[in-house]
């Protein structure tokens, strides 16, 4: 399970270097309901936030961030409810 995390986050990794930001955050909100505790979803968000964000706090970029954090809590709100580990 360890391997296909990594190889999860590599993809990832590549897929916010190479794809447009619909694509890597729906892969994103998919890693919360394939893996159990998947934390690194808010790590990504913050690298997203710093690699293609601005300086400024009034920006698009800035709501994208806030809208991707509650949308990566709403998700494991809805997780818990819908999907159950051993």
């Amino acid at each position: 399970m360890l391997v296909k995390r990594i190889l999860f986050n590599l993809l990832i990794f590549i897929l916010i270097v190479l794809a447009p930001w619909p694509l890597y955050s729906a892969v994103i909100i998919a890693g919360l309901f394939l893996f159990n505790k998947f934390g690194e979803s808010f790590a990504w968000v913050v690298v997203i936030q710093l690699l293609y964000g601005t300086n400024t706090i009034p920006s698009s970029e800035f709501y994208y961030f806030v809208w991707m954090m509650v949308l990566l809590v709403v998700s494991l709100g809805v997780k818990r409810v819908i999907r159950f580990y051993d």
